[in-house]
């Protein structure tokens, strides 16, 4: 079942990321080959070629944004408003139900995130961008050591972590904001408990680095971010589970 609401969301949330993607990818193309700036006869397609990097920009940022305000209305939209009581009524789990939703947002980054180089590439790649690349890779080994590789591993790792909390951050405040208690300031409560788990996990790690050592800090604050992850995560089914309230 889990498949099956994957796929489902898939190609509803596709509806909007595919030609948002075929678009970025499409003025990325045009603005490389308006990318000559002469003043001579091409001279009107260099107006043109502004006005797509303009829109290239804009395009860019819209795929993070687009990524993340998806990602809040689905949940939204489909577990706590009223497509909510056709949902819940699926022969499936409340778990598979989030976990289906939390699946297809971090698809969808990582496809977003695939895009934007590729836009960026075909922006600016050419065969001198290629033999200085090559001749980097023969360098880069002088310059950069193991441990600064291993620092920039980690900095990805604990990038990708901190994007999962902060989805399962959105969706517990988002669940909060439906318990029974807060019926009538929904939107409020969803507010305050976004604040509020944002205090508490700074208050863990500013507690947490004062007993860990320099060198164990990336190993802290990803794990930190793991057990964040997976109690909200938690707590999120608990409430969607016994104590939901669609009215």
């Amino acid at each position: 079942m889990l498949g099956k609401l994957i796929k489902h969301e898939l190609k509803a949330t596709g509806r909007i990321f595919v030609p948002l993607y075929s678009v970025t990818l499409i003025v990325a193309f045009i603005n490389r080959l308006l990318g000559i700036r002469t003043n001579n006869v091409l001279g009107a397609l260099n107006e043109i070629g502004y006005i797509t990097e303009a829109l290239l920009v804009v395009l860019l940022v819209a795929l993070g944004i687009v990524t993340l305000v998806l990602t809040v209305q689905r949940f939204k939209n489909n577990l706590l408003d009223q497509e909510g009581y056709l949902m819940f009524t699926l022969p499936t789990t409340t778990r598979k139900l989030i976990g289906s939703k939390f699946i297809v947002a971090l698809i969808w980054v990582g496809l977003s995130i695939i895009v934007g180089i590729a836009a960026m590439c075909i922006l600016i790649v050419d065969s001198n961008i290629v033999s200085e690349w090559n001749r980097l890779k023969q360098e880069l080994p002088l310059y950069i050591t193991k441990e600064i590789w291993q620092v920039f591993v980690w900095l990805v790792v604990l990038g990708g972590l901190n994007y999962i909390r902060l989805i399962i951050m959105i969706y517990f405040s988002l669940s909060i904001g439906q318990l029974p208690l807060f019926h009538k300031h929904r939107r409020l409560a969803s507010m305050g408990a976004f604040i509020m788990v944002i205090i508490i996990v700074d208050r863990i790690l500013n507690f947490g680095m004062g007993f860990v050592a320099d060198s164990q800090m990336f190993i802290f604050f990803g794990i930190e971010a793991c057990i964040v992850s997976i109690l909200l995560f938690e707590l999120t089914h608990y409430i969607l589970s016994k104590h939901l309230n669609l009215e």
